[in-house]
């Protein structure tokens, strides 16, 4: 981009000479229209725009569309992202695709100047929520369509892994995607009802990038800010879940 036409600035006024319609279109994990376990899941086709307030869960992958009208050529792009009033990306492209980890509130400015210095920008949000974590003590597998699977409640989680035992230390099932979970089967057959011993290791986008588990058992350490299991983003985790069935 020419720098004579656009000043890098957070802020700028300026005769709008070209208009272009920003957009943008958060990537719903997992299959459309099924009911998710994800807090802060956006909806599908989410449509985020300058004036959304919500919060999402991470990490969000977010494409973002510039729409220019009309179009001369050549036209030059400038996107540049901030995290607070920190600059953390640029680009060039049309249109960019960027995923969203960390929590916090972001900002993404698109710059569009065409050779002879017609310029417009525009810009949009997004806000990214804390991890979490929590896990039930029941579920019922009988075939009903609720709660029939053991599945946490999660938001903003970059690593998961949860083990399942019977009363003897034996695994009966593990799986490493917090949307996903045990349906009270093993090897295909249904399982005993009665208590069940699992331990959760995972790991928020909050965490620190060179966090570490502690030890080799799930344990507990108290975080500051809300005084819960986790250490900012860092979750070990362990106690009893309960299969009941309905009676025949």
């Amino acid at each position: 981009m020419d720098s004579a036409c656009v000043t890098d600035t957070l802020y700028r006024d300026s005769v709008i000479a070209i208009d272009f319609h920003l957009e943008s279109l958060a990537t719903t994990r997992g299959t459309k229209g099924e009911k998710s376990n994800e807090l802060n899941r956006p909806t599908d086709q989410k449509i985020i725009t300058a004036t959304t307030s919500e919060e999402y869960s991470g990490i969000l992958d977010v494409a973002f569309y510039s729409n220019p009208t009309p179009s001369p050529k050549p036209i030059f792009y400038k996107w540049s992202i901030y995290k607070a009033s920190q600059l953390i990306a640029t680009r060039s492209d049309k249109d960019i695709r960027y995923d969203f980890s960390e929590p916090g509130t972001y900002r993404v400015v698109c710059w569009v100047n065409s050779y002879d210095c017609k310029l417009d920008s525009q810009e949009m949000k997004v806000n990214i929520a804390e991890s979490y974590l929590r896990v039930p003590n029941v579920f019922t597998p009988d075939g009903n369509g609720k709660n029939d699977e053991f599945r946490v409640s999660y938001r903003s989680l970059r690593e998961f892994h949860c083990w399942v035992y019977n009363r003897w230390g034996k695994l009966v099932y593990d799986w490493t995607d917090p949307a996903k979970g045990w349906d009270g089967t093993i090897n295909g057959r249904k399982a005993a009802e009665g208590a069940y011993f699992y331990v959760i290791r995972a790991m928020g986008t909050d965490a620190p990038k060179d966090a570490k588990y502690i030890g080799l058992k799930a344990s507990y350490k108290k975080k500051q800010k809300n005084q819960d299991e986790s250490v900012i983003g860092i979750y070990q985790m362990s106690g009893d879940i309960n299969l009941l069935r309905r009676k025949e």
